[in-house]
Protein backbone atom coordinates (compact mmCIF):
# COMPACT_ATOMS: atom_id res chain seq x y z
CA UNK A 1 0.00 0.00 0.00
CA UNK A 2 2.57 2.36 0.45
CA UNK A 3 4.00 1.71 -2.64
CA UNK A 4 0.85 2.91 -4.32
CA UNK A 5 0.18 6.14 -2.37
CA UNK A 6 4.09 6.77 -3.38
CA UNK A 7 3.29 6.50 -7.03
CA UNK A 8 0.25 8.41 -6.84
CA UNK A 9 1.89 11.18 -5.10
CA UNK A 10 4.85 11.08 -7.07
CA UNK A 11 1.84 11.55 -9.95
CA UNK A 12 0.10 14.40 -8.81
CA UNK A 13 3.05 16.61 -7.97
CA UNK A 14 4.97 15.66 -11.61
CA UNK A 15 1.34 16.32 -13.24
CA UNK A 16 1.74 19.85 -11.65
CA UNK A 17 5.61 20.62 -12.10
CA UNK A 18 4.88 19.82 -15.49
CA UNK A 19 2.61 22.74 -15.85
CA UNK A 20 4.67 25.40 -14.23
CA UNK A 21 7.35 24.86 -15.89
CA UNK A 22 7.97 26.85 -19.14
CA UNK A 23 7.77 25.70 -21.82
CA UNK A 24 4.52 23.66 -19.97
CA UNK A 25 5.36 19.81 -20.83
CA UNK A 26 1.50 18.23 -22.03
CA UNK A 27 3.39 15.04 -22.56
CA UNK A 28 4.70 14.75 -19.25
CA UNK A 29 1.49 16.10 -17.44
CA UNK A 30 -0.26 13.11 -18.96
CA UNK A 31 1.76 10.21 -18.51
CA UNK A 32 2.02 11.66 -14.62
CA UNK A 33 -1.77 11.84 -15.01
CA UNK A 34 -1.58 8.20 -15.70
CA UNK A 35 0.73 7.11 -13.19
CA UNK A 36 -1.53 9.05 -10.48
CA UNK A 37 -4.91 7.63 -11.40
CA UNK A 38 -3.47 3.92 -11.68
CA UNK A 39 -2.37 4.62 -8.38
CA UNK A 40 -5.29 5.80 -6.84
CA UNK A 41 -7.24 3.49 -8.60
CA UNK A 42 -4.94 0.44 -6.97
CA UNK A 43 -5.49 2.53 -3.50
CA UNK A 44 -9.56 2.39 -4.23
CA UNK A 45 -9.07 -1.79 -4.84
CA UNK A 46 -7.37 -2.05 -1.36
CA UNK A 47 -9.72 -0.47 0.32
CA UNK A 48 -12.67 -1.96 -1.04
CA UNK A 49 -10.78 -5.44 -0.76
CA UNK A 50 -10.22 -4.80 3.18
CA UNK A 51 -13.76 -3.73 3.52
CA UNK A 52 -15.22 -6.98 2.06
CA UNK A 53 -12.73 -8.99 3.56
CA UNK A 54 -13.92 -7.02 7.30
CA UNK A 55 -17.93 -7.61 5.90
CA UNK A 56 -16.64 -11.63 5.38
CA UNK A 57 -15.02 -11.76 8.61
CA UNK A 58 -17.60 -10.20 10.45
CA UNK A 59 -20.61 -12.67 9.00
CA UNK A 60 -18.35 -15.84 9.37
CA UNK A 61 -17.89 -15.24 13.33
CA UNK A 62 -15.15 -13.32 12.82
CA UNK A 63 -12.67 -16.36 14.00
CA UNK A 64 -9.65 -15.28 11.68
CA UNK A 65 -9.41 -19.64 10.81
CA UNK A 66 -7.68 -20.64 7.78
CA UNK A 67 -4.11 -19.24 9.01
CA UNK A 68 -2.01 -22.07 10.37
CA UNK A 69 1.55 -21.58 12.77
Amino acid sequence: MPQQSAVALTGLIWMKYSLDITPKNYNLMAVNAAMAVTGLYQLYRRYEYDREMKKIMEQSGGGGGGEQT
